[in-house]
């Protein structure tokens, strides 16, 4: 007998099987199937909810002009046309999904905007008479209001921004302007102070029934330093 294995055994079987034993392991059995299958219920709406968001975010529009806003901007005087201009662009940059590749790609949408003279029509603000608006109405506007769209950032799905660029003189054939040298370009607009002007709101706790108040943020002035190299980050 040494070195033969043995074992305990119930009348000649290995094992010893009950009713209680066998549903028992039946209720495990359907406990752990059970929740496999809502865990994998849960992962599956949160992708289902991911594309819900991704189409969402390719779609929605902010139009900042229905909420009271409104951008000025420019500088003390006119820019002569010799030396340069200022342009405005909306800009719409929107991710999706290439369906051959499977990749996301980005798709650029460049809009020209018209400036007019804010003046007293231009310029979405109700309070014509405040001190702050003397200077709004020297700057530049833009005409067509349904262009205030703004929102997202570069790494959202959609973004949408209004990019202002003081562009110096070129000379062009079919152009009447003779634009000044480079030295002189440089030199005037060293000396432009661009001004920025927006319609702002903040919550006014005293009034309940109008506590949503509007006014013209003026604290934005932006020296152009031409002598400046960009600077990588």
């Amino acid at each position: 007998m040494y070195g033969q294995p043995f074992m305990f055994t119930f009348k000649g079987q290995k094992t010893f099987k009950t009713n209680i034993g066998a549903a028992a392991t039946t209720l495990i059995v359907i406990s752990v199937v059970s929740y496999l299958i809502f865990k994998l219920r849960i992962m599956f709406c949160m992708i289902l909810f991911d594309q819900s968001i991704y189409q969402q975010n390719l779609t929605i529009k902010l139009r900042d002009f229905k909420l009271g806003f409104d951008l000025a901007f420019g500088g003390y005087s006119d820019l002569d046309p010799k030396y340069g201009s200022i342009i405005a662009t909306h800009n719409v940059k929107q991710r999706f999904k290439n369906e051959t590749t499977g990749l996301l790609e980005a798709k650029m949408v460049y809009e020209p905007l018209e400036l007019v003279r804010c003046g007293l029509q231009h310029f979405n603000y109700e309070k014509k008479n405040e001190s702050a608006y003397e200077d709004v109405a020297n700057l530049l506007c833009i005409k067509e209001k349904k262009y205030l769209s703004l929102g997202g950032a570069w790494t959202t799905n959609r973004l949408e921004e209004i990019q202002i660029v003081m562009k110096p003189c070129e000379n062009k054939t079919d152009s009447k302007t003779i634009c000044a040298s480079q030295s002189e370009i440089l030199k005037y607009f060293s000396t432009v102070d661009f001004q920025v002007r927006f319609v702002n709101q903040y919550f006014d706790f005293n009034d309940i029934q109008d506590p949503i108040k509007k006014f013209i943020e003026d604290r934005y002035f932006i020296p152009v330093q031409t002598n400046q190299e960009p600077q990588l980050s």
